[in-house]
C-alpha cells in the first residue's frame, strides 16, 4: 500500500490577515449566486500560482503537455490576488517566480483537467468542488511570466 502524502494548504504562503481579507475581497466581488466557498476558490487560485511557480523554477515549463488554465471562478479569485499588490509581490517573491496571465484562446477541457493534475502532483490541496473542468474562464486563461 502507497504512503499518503501530506498535503499543503495553499493559503499557507501567506499571511492569515492577507489571507481573510482577500476572501473578503473576492467574496464582495464574485458575480451571480456561486456558491463555493469563498477561502477555498482563494486557496485553488493561490495553489494555481504556487504551482505555476514550481513548474518554473524545475524548468519544466516548456515539456508540459497542457496549458495551466483556472475554472471561472478560480480566475476570479485569482485577479483578486493580484489586485492585493503588495501580498502578491510577497508571494510571488517567496516562490521565486513572478506570476502573470495570458489569454490562451486554445485551451481546452483537458488543459483544466491538467492544471488540476499539476496542482496534485505539486502537492498542494485540490478543492475539486471548486473547480468546475468543463467550464474554463471565459478568457481563457493560461499562465505566463516565465
Amino acid at each position: 500500500m502507497g504512503r499518503q502524502l501530506d498535503r499543503k494548504a495553499a493559503f499557507a504562503l501567506i499571511p492569515a490577515s492577507d489571507y481573510q481579507a482577500i476572501v473578503q475581497d473576492y467574496d464582495a466581488r464574485r458575480r451571480g449566486s456561486n456558491l463555493k466557498p469563498a477561502g477555498l476558490v482563494v486557496d485553488q487560485a493561490i495553489a494555481l500560482v504556487a504551482t505555476a511557480a514550481a513548474i518554473a523554477s524545475e524548468g519544466r515549463w516548456q515539456q508540459l503537455p497542457h496549458a495551466l488554465v483556472p475554472c471561472w471562478d478560480v480566475a476570479e479569485a485569482w485577479t483578486v490576488l493580484i489586485k492585493h499588490t503588495t501580498v502578491y509581490r510577497l508571494l510571488t517573491d517567496k516562490l521565486g517566480t513572478f506570476v502573470d496571465w495570458l489569454p490562451c484562446p486554445g485551451a481546452l477541457q483537458a488543459d483544466v483537467e491538467g492544471t488540476i493534475a499539476a496542482i496534485d502532483a505539486t502537492n498542494y490541496v485540490v478543492h475539486h468542488e471548486v473547480w468546475t473542468p468543463e467550464e474554463p474562464a471565459d478568457a481563457r486563461a493560461g499562465i505566463v511570466g516565465l
